[in-house]
């Protein structure tokens, strides 16, 4: 009797964590991502990846889906890849969300980027469909923000966050 007490104690708490976790982590990334129009001012220009990267990236995704699915040799673990997936999911979700020129910085995945936050945009014309971005200052362990941008659109989203940074 003591033994299924705990298991459903265990069971229970495992579930409080797991139910705070996806929260924790549901509300991290909106914060980041959903800024308010004061701050960002108008958006110029939605920047949609190219479709090869697209592809490339639900390739990846679609594996990790794929191992996590093989997960569910011991019942205890379901809630463990039902956390997964649902981690994956929300990953794909920001990953996939257009990135925006605005008319005070870029909105990005991982936040919100002010035109004075940026140093200089590297050369376009070796890149095609990305324009790196280079930061004054690191973020999450970076100084450079790849934007993607649709073929041709390069050379116009480099020129235009030049113009902006140089004011």
């Amino acid at each position: 009797m003591t033994e299924h007490l705990i298991l459903i104690w265990i069971r229970m708490g495992s579930i409080i964590f797991i139910s705070v976790c996806v929260i924790f982590t549901l509300f991290f990334c909106v914060k980041r991502y959903v800024v308010g129009k004061k701050v960002t001012g108008d958006i110029v220009l939605k920047l949609k990846k190219p479709q090869d990267v697209v592809v490339k990236k639900l390739a990846a995704y679609g594996i990790l889906i794929f191992m996590v699915s093989f997960r569910h040799s011991n019942n205890n673990l379901k809630y463990l890849i039902f956390v997964s997936f649902g981690a994956i999911i929300v990953c794909a979700v920001f990953d996939f969300l257009p990135q925006r020129l605005c008319e005070n910085g870029i909105l990005v995945r991982t936040g919100f980027i002010q035109w004075e936050m940026i140093k200089k945009v590297d050369d376009v014309t070796k890149m095609g469909t990305k324009v790196e971005v280079i930061l004054k200052k690191q973020r999450y362990g970076s100084n450079r923000i790849v934007l993607y941008c649709l073929p041709g659109m390069s050379e116009t989203v480099s020129t235009y966050i030049s113009q902006k940074i140089q004011k």
